[in-house]
């Protein structure tokens, strides 16, 4: 569920932010890239939490419209979109989601006008309309549409994705991941009256987030060390010149070639050339892939690449 490539950005994200401040202690960097992992897990129960908060509008909305003399059936209809879905009571008892909720101060209440766009963005969806045809959705109707909703709210919707920004400052760099979690939360109900499990980063994706943990803490250690190699490998250039970015990503890489032995040279590179794509110049990727080749080169003479079998691959 976590991919490596987003714990290398975390990595990336935890060691910048370690060079930027006063204490340069192990126990800090690990603080940082907690506080990484926390924003995962905080956008997952935002996201679990929407899903409480729509159908708690929604049933809003139709106490209003049915105050008034004359109220409009069609709007109250549609105002039942999750009236009689069999999952959200399941969502409604979890007590383990109201907890976490509490504890993270997690609210959609002062959302209120971004949801009622959102429930415009909504109205014409074709999924949402075959959905409404049915007075009594089945248990598999029912959360077939809830996981088609929150595909739509937390992967095309304008209005959700200028909400989940504000209140989790990774949230582009997590959607992808939170949204999948988020769906197998729900895949993972079968029937009325099941308990929610709720999903969670650092029990389920234990090696991933291990590795992201032990990668910044090889690059500070050898932060210097590296960075004097990196030297003797950019003629007419400082090393301080190199934006810091570009510096972290070279870092981290060589730490994989170096104290990584499972994963693959080729991999390496090629994984930060992609992040070097999105958090770097334009003209980064084409700088760091000259760098990472030549350090690999050298690496591989002095013998320093020492690969598992895995590792060796070059898949």
């Amino acid at each position: 569920m976590l991919s490596r490539r987003l714990v290398r950005i975390k990595a990336l994200q935890s060691v910048y932010g370690f060079r930027q401040s006063e204490d340069q202690s192990p126990d800090f960097l690990l603080s940082l890239y907690q506080q990484n992992i926390d924003n995962l897990q905080k956008a997952y129960y935002h996201g679990i939490q929407f899903i409480k908060a729509l159908e708690y509008f929604l049933l809003s909305e139709i106490d209003i419209e049915t105050s008034k003399y004359f109220p409009e059936q069609e709007r109250i209809r549609k105002f039942r979109l999750l009236s009689n879905n069999s999952l959200i009571p399941i969502l409604d008892a979890s007590t383990d989601l109201e907890k976490q909720v509490k504890r993270l101060s997690i609210t959609w209440d002062d959302e209120g006008e971004t949801i009622h766009r959102f429930i415009k963005e909504l109205e014409e969806k074709s999924f949402v309309q075959d959905y409404l045809v049915f007075d009594q959705p089945s248990f598999k109707v029912s959360q077939k549409f809830l996981i088609q909703l929150i595909e739509f709210a937390f992967g095309k919707s304008k209005e959700i994705a200028e909400a989940m920004e504000n209140a989790v400052i990774t949230w582009q760099d997590d959607k992808r991941v939170v949204l999948r979690a988020m769906v197998a939360t729900l895949k993972d109900l079968e029937k009325e009256g099941d308990v929610l499990s709720l999903y969670r980063f650092e029990e389920h994706a234990k090696t991933e987030v291990s590795f992201g943990q032990k990668l910044a803490l090889k690059a500070i250690k050898h932060e210097a060390e590296l960075l004097e190699v990196l030297q003797s490998h950019i003629k007419n250039w400082e090393v301080d010149r190199i934006a810091q970015t570009d510096q972290i990503v070279i870092l981290l890489a060589a730490c994989e070639f170096l104290y990584f032995e499972d994963i693959p040279v080729k991999v390496t590179i090629n994984e930060y050339l992609e992040i070097a794509k999105v958090y770097s110049t334009p003209q980064s990727s084409s700088f760091i892939n000259g760098v990472l080749d030549s350090l690999k080169s050298q690496f591989s003479k002095e013998g320093k690449l020492d690969k598992n079998e895995k590792g060796l691959r070059e898949k």
